[in-house]
C-alpha cells in the first residue's frame, strides 16, 4: 500500500515526528514532519524503533520508517535511522567492524532509558569486512565445530549472530546466558531493489492481512531418516521424522495444519524424491500463515533428497494472499554472511511469492535445543505482539544459548503477531470490517472435519532402524469441510458426513462474525459423542448431527441431543 493511501485512510496521523540519519533530506515525506538528528545525537533521543543501514538504502530506510510510525504507532512512536557511515566516524570499531555498532546500539538503549524495543538492521553483511555487501556488519565468531570432527584435524565454523548488539556479548560460551535488551532482525538486502521489494511485502502483510482459514493454517514439513554418509545411510537422529509433532502437541490452540511427512514417499534411484518436493511446494503455496521444517538443511536445500532447492524451485511457487513466516528447524538455511551466495532465507525474503520473514540457522544447529527453542517461540507468539519480541523472549527463556544464537531473523522484527483465538473467544482486532474471505461473503464460519490416524512405515525406513519402524507417526487427514453465510439471528449450520469412531476424528472451526474472529479445535470424543452418522431425516429426532453456530455459542445439534463445548448435554 503507497504511503499516501494510508494517509487518505488515517488522516489524523499527519504531522508525525520521527528522527532520521543526518542523510534524510527535510520534506523528503509530504505530510510528515522530518526532524533530522545525526547518528551521533540520535541515541540521545529515546527511539523505540531504530533502523541502521548505510547510504545505499537512506530512501527504503525513511520509507519504512514513516510507514511503521503510521500503521503500528505503539511499536515505533519515534522511530528512527543511523548511518553506518556515521556510527563508524563517531564509534570508531575496536577491532572488528561490528563492534562500532555494538558501541552505537549500546548507548542508544542506554540513552533511551529502555524505551529501544526493535532494532532493524537494513543491508547485507559479509564474513569479508572489504566486501560491497557488507552493509551492515555482523558479529563474527569461529567456534568449535560438532558437526565436523576428525581425530587428527580440528574444524571450525563460522557463526554470524546480531544478538551481538541485543544482549552485548564478546563472545559466545555455554555460560553465556545475556538478556536480549531489545528485538532485533536483519534485512539483509544487497540492492535498493531487494529492500524495496521486501517493504512492499511488510506493507501488505501489516495493511491487508487477510482473516481466513489460510491465515491460521500451519505448515510442518519433516525429514526421513535417511542421510547419506553415515552408516547405512541411516540418520543418527532417530527421532527425526515425528520431531514436528512435537512442537505441534505443545500448541495449546490447533489451527488448521498441513504436514509433508517425507517418510511417506518414496525414494527414487538417484537419491531423491520428487513426489515429496511435489508436495513440500503445494503446502507453500496452499498459503499457511506459518511453516515449520524439521530435519536436515543447508544453504540451498532442504534434506539429503532434496525436496527443496534454491534457486531451482523459486519458480513454482505461486502468488497467495498470505506470505508465512517460515522457520527453519535446520542448519545453515539462514547463513546470510557468506560472500560468495545468497542463502535460502534471504532468496524466499525477497522473492515475491516467499516469506514475509525467515527464521533460520546460521552455523550447523541440534534437534533437541531447536526443538525446546520453537515451543516456546509457539507460547510467547500467541500473546500476540512482535515476531521480534516474541523470539527474543523464547530465546531469553530457552536453556541452549548457543544453539539459540545461531538462530537469525530475517526480515522485521516488528511485523505483528496475529493470533487465532480459542473457545469462541472475540479476537483482538478483529471484526466485521477486517473480513477478507473468498466472494466476500461477510459474517461467515468455516469447518473442517479431520480424521487423525497413525502412519505406518514405509519402506523407505531403514531396516535397521528398527526403533523408527515400531514408531507410530501421526497424519491428518480432511474428511470434510464447508464455508458458510451467518444468518439472521447470528446462526448457520452445518451436515456433518459419518465419521466413524471418534476417537480418530476432529472438528475444527472458525467463525467470523460481528462477535468477532472465533477458533475452535475438538476431538469428537471429548464431546462425549459416539460417533457422526449421516441424516437421515426420514427418521425424525434421529438424524445425524450439525455443527450450529447461534449467536456467540456453538453447539453439536442431532440424534436427539444438543451438545456444548464442554461435553455436556444442552437441555
Amino acid at each position: 500500500m503507497a504511503l499516501d493511501t494510508i494517509r487518505r485512510i488515517l488522516p489524523t496521523l499527519v504531522g508525525i515526528v520521527f528522527f532520521a540519519s543526518l542523510a534524510a533530506a527535510p520534506g523528503a515525506h509530504a505530510g510528515a514532519a522530518v526532524n533530522i538528528a545525526t547518528a551521533a545525537r540520535a541515541k540521545a533521543v529515546r527511539c523505540d524503533y531504530y533502523i541502521i543501514t548505510d547510504s545505499v538504502f537512506t530512501v527504503q530506510a525513511e520509507h519504512l520508517a514513516d510507514f511503521r510510525h503510521i500503521v503500528t504507532l505503539p511499536v515505533a512512536n519515534y522511530p528512527c535511522i543511523a548511518k553506518m557511515e556515521d556510527i563508524y566516524k563517531n564509534y570508531p570499531p575496536k577491532g572488528p567492524k561490528w563492534t562500532s555498532l555494538q558501541a552505537f546500539l549500546k548507548a542508544a538503549y542506554t540513552q533511551s532509558a529502555g524505551a529501544l524495543s526493535h532494532v532493524v538492521l537494513l543491508g547485507d553483511a559479509s564474513f569479508d569486512e572489504n566486501s560491497p555487501d557488507n552493509h551492515v556488519p555482523t558479529f563474527s565468531q569461529r567456534i568449535l565445530s560438532l558437526q565436523r570432527f576428525s581425530p587428527d584435524t580440528v574444524f571450525y565454523d563460522t557463526m554470524s549472530s546480531d544478538d551481538a548488539y541485543a544482549a552485548f556479548f564478546d563472545s559466545v560460551g555455554y555460560d553465556s546466558v545475556p538478556k536480549l535488551a531489545f528485538a532485533i532482525g536483519r534485512i539483509p538486502a544487497r540492492t535498493p531493489a531487494q529492500a524495496d521489494a521486501y517493504i512492499d511485502k511488510v506493507e501488505n502483510y501489516e495493511a491487508h492481512f487477510p482473516y481466513g482459514p489460510g491465515a491460521f493454517t500451519y505448515g510442518f514439513l519433516s525429514d526421513d531418516d535417511l542421510q547419506k554418509g553415515s552408516p547405512e545411510d541411516q540418520d543418527p537422529i532417530l527421532s527425526m521424522p515425528e520431531l514436528h509433532q512435537e512442537i505441534w502437541d505443545a500448541l495449546p490452540v490447533k489451527p488448521f495444519v498441513r504436514r509433508m511427512l517425507s517418510i511417506e514417499y518414496p525414494i527414487q534411484a538417484d537419491g531423491t524424491k520428487p513426489a515429496a518436493k511435489n508436495a513440500t511446494l503445494d503446502l507453500f503455496n496452499a498459503g499457511p500463515g506459518r511453516v515449520y521444517f524439521i530435519g536436515h538443511g543447508s544453504p540451498h536445500q532442504l534434506t539429503d533428497e532434496n525436496i527443496f532447492e534454491v534457486p531451482g524451485d523459486l519458480t513454482r511457487l505461486e502468488p497467495k494472499r498470505l506470505q508465512p513466516i517460515v522457520s527453519m528447524l535446520a542448519c545453515t538455511t539462514a547463513r546470510f554472511a557468506d560472500p560468495n551466495s545468497e542463502s535460502m532465507g534471504e532468496q524466499l525474503l525477497f522473492h515475491p511469492n516467499g516469506a514475509v520473514a525467515f527464521l533460520g540457522g546460521t552455523i550447523p544447529t541440534y534437534p533437541n535445543p531447536n526443538n525446546v527453542l520453537f515451543k516456546r517461540w509457539n507460547a510467547f507468539a500467541l500473546n500476540g505482539g512482535t515476531l521480534g519480541r516474541a523470539f527474543a523472549s523464547a530465546k531469553d527463556s530457552a536453556y541452549d544459548y548457543r544453539n539459540n544464537a545461531a538462530y537469525a531473523i530475517l526480515g522485521d522484527p516488528a511485523l505483528t503477531l496475529h493470533v487465532p483465538t480459542f473457545d469462541l473467544a472475540p479476537a483482538s482486532g478483529s471484526g466485521a470490517s477486517r473480513l477478507v474471505l473468498p466472494g466476500n461473503l461477510g459474517d461467515s464460519a468455516y469447518f473442517q472435519l479431520v480424521r487423525i490416524d497413525s502412519l505406518p512405515f514405509n519402506a523407505v525406513i531403514s531396516a535397521s532402524n528398527q526403533q523408527q519402524r515400531d514408531k507410530s507417526y501421526i497424519r491428518e487427514r480432511v474428511l470434510a469441510e464447508g464455508l458458510g453465510v451467518v444468518g439472521a439471528g447470528g446462526s448457520v449450520t452445518f451436515t456433518l458426513p459419518t465419521a466413524g469412531d471418534p476417537r480418530d476424528v476432529a472438528i475444527k472451526f472458525m467463525t467470523w462474525t460481528t462477535y468477532g474472529m472465533h477458533y475452535g479445535h475438538l476431538p469428537l470424543e471429548s464431546l462425549g459423542l459416539v460417533a457422526l452418522n449421516p441424516v437421515r431425516k426420514s427418521v425424525p429426532g434421529r438424524e445425524g448431527f450439525r455443527l450450529v453456530l447461534r449467536g456467540g455459542g456453538l453447539v453439536f445439534e442431532g440424534q436427539g441431543r444438543r451438545v456444548g463445548l464442554d461435553g455436556r448435554d444442552i437441555r
